[in-house]
């Protein structure tokens, strides 16, 4: 099932998208949604996170929702969450504001003049997109130009307050601004707007 997944998103987006919903997307709003330190050359981290939790026989494997916080039960369920959030990215994909972003992104140039060949812009670029799923999964399109604008501007105080960054420092201070808590306490769209507004305008 496994093999068959992984060919099928292959063949139908021409990229890793198993790979980056589970190992960047999923991952990563899990980890800061409880505001954990993880380390990307940690061995096995995405097997450990996604592994199996206990099952109760009297209780349905899985339900009609899922959230990218749900503990993960075996077989069916497993495969059942993997392409649920496997058909939210191919819809989020395809969004103009997903392209805009990497459309930028793409534009600033392959080699950073202060970063030399590092490419931390690719970074940045894989936390601001990382948000705006999480964004783009409670709210669908409503107000999605203006979540973008508002979660680049605070992940891009990242970039301003430190002259040199790695891909895990970056990753691990994303943790620390709170976006996603201010995405999943939100009521609304304009609520978590208002809020990352006010984080704007205070940093």
């Amino acid at each position: 099932m496994w093999d068959d997944l992984l060919v099928k998103s292959e063949r139908d987006n021409g990229d890793r998208s198993v790979s980056i919903i589970l190992g960047i997307y999923i991952y990563c709003l899990r980890k800061w949604n409880q505001r954990k330190l993880w380390y990307i050359k940690e061995q096995n981290r995405v097997k450990n996170e996604f592994e199996a939790a206990p099952t109760i026989p009297e209780i349905p494997p899985f339900g009609e929702r899922f959230d990218f916080m749900d503990p993960i039960q075996g077989g069916t369920h497993f495969f059942a969450f993997v392409n649920n959030f496997i058909q939210h990215y191919n819809i989020f994909t395809k969004t103009k504001q997903y392209k805009i972003l990497w459309s930028t992104i793409s534009c600033s140039g392959l080699i950073d003049r202060n970063e030399g060949k590092k490419r931390t812009h690719w970074w940045y670029g894989d936390v601001i997109a990382t948000f705006l799923f999480g964004y783009y999964l409670k709210f669908g399109n409503q107000y999605l130009s203006e979540a973008l604008t508002c979660i680049t501007r605070i992940v891009s105080q990242l970039r301003y307050d430190k002259s040199k960054a790695n891909k895990q420092s970056i990753m691990g201070r994303a943790g620390e601004l709170g976006i996603i808590q201010m995405i999943s306490q939100a009521t609304s769209p304009t609520f978590f707007l208002a809020e990352a507004y006010c984080a704007t305008a205070s940093r």
